[in-house]
């Protein structure tokens, strides 16, 4: 059998990312040399979700993202478009030519004999005045079209495109194009009829446009849509055309930076209508993209963030009719990350929030979590709004509580019961890790591969990687380096790696892991360090109510990230302790760390009862941590 250093070879990819997918069930935990040739093989053309997590901006991988394919019976279909391509050497853009005269012919729209073409509209030949599709692979395609039956598939042309798209113009772009669903439930509480006015400024394919003529009736002439990808929006008009089969004239789809070009004169002709005159808004906008050449001065002061994501809500605030409502799709850190606290007051003062729906991970190749937002412009005094959990659980919360919290974070994890509970905790006395502590970050070698080995040698010692730490303790030493800080990208300064007594927590992770560490180890940027530094407390005890019960609680209903900042762990409240209380929580740690993990329990108990909770509340505490 394999090492994990040998897979991450054979892969490609960093140990990390092997052991991410093995722990997730994506890779088995036993492979053989044979095995890992068909593992490698799949992930050029890639089907299943095996996604690395680094580098992906620079990744030429191709997949199918079959979250957006609403019938899985033409999944070959898809996989033999993707093998030609691969076959053809073309770049993405010239095959995707092949591909739409291709489906075209297969729809009527076009007539093809003698390699020369027909159309049967003037609106469809327009958009491929510049098609330079090759002959060869348009016959193939037209074939495969002409065995495989898609009329349960919303967008072709979409899926198409995003399976020859490569990882890292998709990240770049931040272009991840929305699942079939996802789309469809976007549209609920919007109100959308034939006769609104539907926008969706970055529409990609038109998936969103799609599913509001399909799904809600809506008329051509009602229906406007932008994109930066000229090839995006050439489908989105195409789609447009084959849904209205009787029309013959172009549709409002322009290729245009929809933020600062839309409805401010310079597109659309008329304009002016577009402005406070949209009744409906539905959209996935790019997350993470870079765009330098955008000019972002409309919205200085109204964003803490360069976010594309929350230049488009603002944008569209500013496009809604008076009762206008919106549908984002959104990354989970627009909810509490404070850099986005700007546009989440503004959001919240100016708006009504109707709901929230968290919705996990939802795109092929993204490890963020997604949510849905959908707001009103309208305003409603003392709106409620309908929080909805992955996890099928619902409520609703007083959308003023947004405006209390600090930096106006949108605790939607957080029901009322919850916040009772919160409330409590944070009445009683506390310190905090703010200007009481020292933190610094793992070591970045620049090329883990170079560095790092999987056994000890001369000259080398212990280095701990995230997956290394476990509450309260190390694993064994699993991986060695030579310790030589100019050979390294970063690092930090050694008294943080030699401090006498430090703790060590996992960077990338849904809950607290703290472990101590009085043996001046290295660890790597997964796992960082802190040295509390607070009044009164040692560090023993420090690290035995960050791992217990009532502090992943805290963690989970005020932050619930898949990251661990320094940011919210400095909002975690340390009580002011007895003599009594802090002797006997360190001797309790000090029997966890040699062995007796029996007493964490007692530990946990002794955290609540510190912050006086009631049985009641431990055992919704107890419940939530389960689940």
């Amino acid at each position: 059998m394999l090492s994990i250093s040998e897979i991450s070879n054979e892969l490609s990819v960093s140990t990390a990312t092997v052991s991410n997918w093995i722990k997730s069930g994506l890779l088995p935990s036993n492979i053989d040399s044979e095995s890992i040739v068909s593992i490698r093989n799949n992930l050029l053309i890639n089907s299943t979700k095996l996604t690395s997590r680094a580098n992906k901006r620079n990744s030429s991988k191709i997949f199918i993202p079959l979250e957006y394919l609403n019938d899985s019976s033409v999944v070959f279909l898809f996989e033999s478009i993707v093998s030609l391509y691969v076959e053809s050497n073309h770049s993405a853009i010239k095959f995707l030519d092949s591909i739409i005269i291709a489906y075209l012919v297969s729809k009527g729209e076009i007539t093809l004999s003698n390699n020369k073409y027909s159309y049967k509209r003037m609106a469809i030949q327009k958009e491929l005045s510049n098609n330079h599709s090759d002959s060869y692979y348009v016959q193939l395609l037209l074939d495969l079209f002409n065995r495989h039956d898609t009329s349960n598939v919303t967008d072709v042309l979409g899926l198409c495109y995003q399976s020859i798209n490569s990882e890292g113009d998709k990240s770049s772009s931040g272009s991840y194009y929305t699942p079939h669903q996802i789309v469809s439930d976007s549209f609920i509480n919007l109100g959308l009829t034939s006769s609104s006015s539907f926008l969706d400024p970055c529409c990609g394919s038109g998936s969103f446009i799609l599913s509001a003529i399909y799904l809600h009736n809506i008329q051509f002439e009602n229906i406007y849509g932008a994109d930066l990808d000229i090839s995006a929006v050439k489908l989105t008009k195409l789609n447009i055309l084959l849904a209205f089969p009787l029309i013959d004239k172009t549709p409002n789809i322009y290729c245009l930076d929809a933020l600062n070009d839309l409805a401010n004169g310079n597109a659309f002709c008329e304009t002016n209508f577009l402005l406070s005159n949209i009744d409906v808004i539905a959209t996935n906008p790019p997350w993470g993209a870079s765009k330098n050449s955008l000019d972002y001065h409309n919205y200085v002061e109204i964003l803490s963030s360069k976010e594309i994501f929350s230049m488009f809500i603002y944008k569209s605030m500013q496009l809604l009719s008076k009762n206008g409502k919106a549908s984002f799709i959104l990354p989970v850190s627009f909810l509490n990350v404070k850099s986005h606290n700007i546009i989440r007051k503004h959001l919240a003062s100016n708006s009504t929030i109707i709901s929230i729906d968290l919705l996990d991970r939802a795109f092929t190749g993204v490890y963020t979590k997604v949510f849905r937002l959908v707001f009103s412009k309208e305003i409603v005094s003392n709106n409620k709004t309908n929080i909805s959990l992955h996890d099928g659980s619902t409520y609703q919360i007083f959308q003023s509580r947004f405006l209390s919290n600090k930096s106006t974070v949108y605790d939607v994890n957080t029901n009322n019961f919850d916040e009772l509970i919160l409330s409590k905790i944070y009445s009683k006395d506390h310190f905090t890790l703010k200007g009481n502590s020292k933190w610094a970050l793992g070591i970045v070698t620049g090329n883990n591969k170079d560095h790092i080995q999987d056994y000890s040698s001369t000259n080398t010692e212990p280095i701990y990687k995230g997956i290394c730490i476990l509450p309260f303790q190390l694993k064994k030493p699993q991986h060695f380096i030579q310790f030589e800080r100019k050979k390294f990208q970063q690092v930090a300064k050694d008294e943080f790696y030699r401090a006498k007594e430090k703790l060590v927590y996992k960077f990338i992770s849904n809950k607290l892991v703290f472990a101590y560490d009085n043996q001046q180890s290295l660890t790597l940027n997964s796992a960082n360090i802190l040295i509390p530094l607070i009044p009164n407390y040692s560090i023993k005890v420090v690290a035995a109510l960050l791992n217990s019960s009532l502090f992943q609680f805290i963690f989970l209903k005020k932050f619930s990230t898949h990251k661990i900042l320094k940011s919210d762990l400095e909002q975690l409240p340390f009580p002011i302790l007895s003599d009594n209380i802090h002797t006997e929580i360190e001797r309790l740690f000090s029997n966890i760390i040699i062995g007796d993990t029996d007493l964490i329990d007692k530990v946990n108990n002794i955290v609540f009862k510190i912050f006086n909770l009631e049985s009641c509340e431990i055992n919704h505490i107890k419940t939530n941590l389960k689940n």
